[in-house]
This record gives C-alpha cells, sequence and structure tokens, in this order.
C-alpha cells in the first residue's frame, strides 16, 4: 500500500514546473548489520524551499557541480544533519516533481522513453574540500577509473518519473496517481472551485554506496538532465535545443561496518541419562 505524505499548504506550495532538488536522504538497504531508516540531508539544507539546486545551462565554461551555498562541506545543523550509512548501503532520495511530471503538455512531444522529465545521474567522490566541474563528471565511470580519477558515477540515466509520485493539481496524472482527488471529482464536488487536499506523493530514487568506503565523509551530487530535446524532428533523437541540468550536492559520514557477530559451542553431559548423553547448544558471545 502507498505511503502517502501529506504537508501543510504552507510547507508544500509549488509553482508549475518550478526547480526540482533533493530534500533528504535515506538508508534503506545495507550490506551488514547496521540499521535502516537513518536520515540526513543535503549540505547547508535548511528545509523545502527552492534554494538547494543549481540550474546549469551553458556548457562552454567549465561549470562548478554544487551551487555556491553548496561547495562547502560540513555545513549542516542539528536540525537537518547529514547523513550517516556504512559502505554497500542502499540509499534512498526523495524530491518533489512541482509538475514536471503532472504537467507533461509543457514539454516537448517526446518520443524517447523516461526523457519527457528527463533523467538523473548520482555521482560520488572521498574529498569532501574538492570541487568537481560538470564537464569533469561527465568522464567519471562506475569503476573510478574514468576521467580525471576523482570521482565515480554511481547511478546511470535514471528517469526523473518514477511512475509513482504526483503532486496534487487539476492534471489527469493527478487523478490517476492521488486517489483522493478522484473520489472527490467522484463525490460531485467541481475540483476546478474548490480547494485541492494538499496531499503529494514524493518521488524517490536510489543509489548504492561503494564497498570499498573508509570515510570519514563521502560527498555525493544528485544530477538531473533536463534539457529539452529535438526529438525526432532531427537526425539525432538525443540533440539539444537548449541545456537545462539542475544539481545538489551531500555530504554523508560513513561508518565503520559493526563485525558479524561471534558464536561457540558448548558441550554438556546430562547426568539423568544413564550414560551421560551429551547434549550441545550454540550461544553468542
Amino acid at each position: 500500500m502507498l505511503s502517502y505524505y501529506i504537508f501543510t499548504v504552507l510547507a508544500f506550495v509549488s509553482l508549475a514546473l518550478g526547480h526540482s532538488w533533493i530534500d533528504e536522504l535515506t538508508v534503506v538497504g545495507v550490506t551488514g548489520n547496521q540499521g535502516v531508516n537513518e536520515k540526513g540531508y543535503p549540505r547547508n539544507y535548511k528545509g523545502h524551499f527552492d534554494d538547494y539546486t543549481s540550474k546549469i545551462l551553458d556548457f562552454t565554461a567549465p561549470r562548478p557541480l554544487c551551487m555556491k551555498d553548496q561547495t562547502t562541506p560540513n555545513t549542516n545543523t542539528q536540525q537537518f544533519p547529514p547523513l550517516s550509512a556504512a559502505p554497500g548501503s542502499i540509499i534512498q532520495a526523495q524530491y518533489t516533481e512541482n509538475g514536471h511530471i503532472t504537467g507533461p503538455e509543457e514539454r516537448d512531444n517526446e518520443t524517447i522513453p523516461g526523457y519527457s522529465s528527463g533523467l538523473m545521474y548520482w555521482y560520488g567522490w572521498t574529498d569532501p574540500a574538492y570541487q568537481p566541474t560538470m564537464q569533469e563528471v561527465f568522464l567519471w565511470t562506475a569503476d573510478g577509473k574514468g576521467g580525471n580519477g576523482k570521482g565515480r558515477l554511481l547511478k546511470d540515466k535514471v528517469p526523473y518519473d518514477n511512475g509513482v509520485c504526483a503532486e496534487a493539481n487539476v492534471k489527469p496524472i493527478s487523478f490517476q496517481r492521488i486517489p483522493q482527488l478522484y473520489e472527490k471529482l467522484e463525490n460531485g464536488t467541481d475540483i476546478l472551485d474548490a480547494p485541492l487536499p494538499r496531499v503529494n506523493i514524493p518521488c524517490t530514487t536510489q543509489f548504492q554506496l561503494p564497498e570499498d568506503l573508509a570515510g570519514p565523509t563521502y560527498t555525493v551530487a544528485w544530477v538531473w538532465d533536463y534539457s529539452t530535446k529535438a526529438g525526432h524532428v532531427a537526425a539525432d533523437p538525443y540533440a539539444r535545443k537548449t541545456n537545462e541540468w539542475y544539481t545538489t550536492c551531500m555530504d554523508i559520514k560513513i561508518k565503520t561496518p559493526e563485525p558479524a557477530p561471534k558464536f561457540r559451542r558448548r558441550h554438556v553431559r546430562d547426568r539423568r541419562h544413564p550414560r551421560g548423553f551429551a547434549g550441545r547448544w550454540t550461544e553468542r558471545l
């Protein structure tokens, strides 16, 4: 069953086709016996405001990957701390679609699956003080050997639309994905005249931390390609009309993996048995 997140109007007023950014990170899977459901936030995060994404339109000169307010590490507050995770952890990131999914008519008539709202990428590097450019990270590879070798590609070409998320508005996709809106219409309420219930379904995407991280901090970046494409009109279906990219940068504190529990076997002799039957059990140290 879907979990619905109910937000106040003040906290979640979204303008159609506003920017998108990562709001929080959660550990949802681990390779060891570390706990899950720990949460963390981007660098210098202060709440759900349109201030935590870098909009990049021009690639004629090297462009910093992280926005100005996110170039400095260790800028999280006690209220919005960085995520802590063990090497190999599976991380889930949450963002809001802000009309980029529920308002697809605003986009070109795309013919490439997953491109109507763009594609996402995840990159990571071990030196939090390092400030990579967009041009540098585009050359990084999953094995860490691509480009200048200072970082890795963690996740490649993930559709921005995960097929579930939506914001409450009068667009068809909202009615399909948010049952509360459809029920309101079915009950005879004019959805155009009545206030919309502030029921939004956030978008999520996942990536995995490398297994060989030694800490103490690993920096990751979410990169969203929302560039408009020339589509089937051009010979190259990936040709761009304009460049439009967004990024959010985050520090992750790397935990030392907890060792697996050790066990030992103990042997006892049951004196009630005529031959002193030997039994044994296993106990945790």
